[in-house]
């Protein structure tokens, strides 16, 4: 699925407009229609490989306000509506607290 951000290409580079490729959503998670993100301290000592573990290009901002579009079958937290219900996330994707369960 073809999808837009904006990403550090180094360390030593801006955030810049970037288009790339996600996996298709799974039975248990959550296709969400991202309206609003936000970027923390923790996104820009990544982005900046201050912790020594960045993989660029960095796409930061776990902090985001969407719209849920589709889940997989086996997520039961969220489910789409016909009203498309509203959602936020502040964890990081795989984490053990994320709405991804």
């Amino acid at each position: 699925m073809k999808t837009r951000g904006y990403a550090a290409q180094s360390a030593e580079k801006p955030l810049a407009p970037f288009e790339f490729e996600r996996r298709a959503p799974g039975d248990r998670d959550v296709h969400i229609e991202i309206d609003f993100c936000g970027i923390c301290h923790s996104d820009i000592h990544f982005a900046r490989n201050e912790w020594g573990m960045t993989t660029f290009p960095c796409v930061p901002g776990h902090e985001i306000i969407g719209r849920v579009v589709k889940t997989g079958k086996d997520a039961t937290k969220y489910q789409q509506s016909a009203f498309l219900r509203r959602v936020h996330q502040g964890v990081l994707v795989f984490a053990p607290h994320s709405l991804l369960r």
